[in-house]
């Protein structure tokens, strides 16, 4: 992961993996870490994914997440305004294997909430049609996500206070 200015001046590289293939960077609010998808590739070429969080001043990372597998997969990290909870999406579906003939109207995918302050984990979304994608908006009260009803990609918001939640593009 590489950090630079707007203009493109000072780039600086982040992180010094030198095997696994580091994507999905987000920023934490005070702008001195971030968090990115780090990924494993097992007997297929798509693998798994970890979160993992990075100083901008330099380290190793610290694991945030661990995967089940070398196959389900798990990214799209975005993190609460207030820096309190990591939100991503993970492969649920059941077994240990990568199948591409799932169907899409079950629950493929959730979307998860690590609380960065007491490491503990729970399923946000996890409903038939699956849920992909979480971006939290900028005063942490929507978060937007993809969902599958029936033959299409539907994009929803939801109120995380209430849970009620609306589509609003199909």
């Amino acid at each position: 992961i590489w950090i630079m200015n707007r203009d493109g001046s000072l780039k600086r590289q982040v992180t010094k993996e030198t095997f696994r293939l580091l994507n999905n960077a987000t920023w934490m609010p005070n702008s001195e870490y971030l968090i990115a998808r780090k990924h494993f590739t097992g007997t297929r070429s798509l693998g798994a994914g970890e979160m993992w969080m990075y100083s901008i001043y330099g380290g190793e990372g610290v694991q945030l997440t661990k995967r089940k597998n070398d196959q389900q997969d798990a990214g799209e990290p975005n993190v609460s305004p207030n820096g309190k909870y990591l939100y991503y999406s993970e492969d649920m579906s059941p077994g240990p294997n990568f199948e591409y003939s799932k169907d899409p109207n079950g629950m493929i995918y959730a979307i998860r909430q690590l609380n960065l302050v007491t490491g503990n984990t729970t399923n946000l979304i996890a409903q038939p049609g699956g849920a992909a994608r979480p971006q939290i908006s900028p005063d942490g009260k929507l978060m937007a996500y993809v969902k599958r009803i029936r033959l299409k990609s539907v994009l929803v918001l939801q109120n995380l206070q209430t849970a009620e939640e609306w589509p609003i593009y199909e």
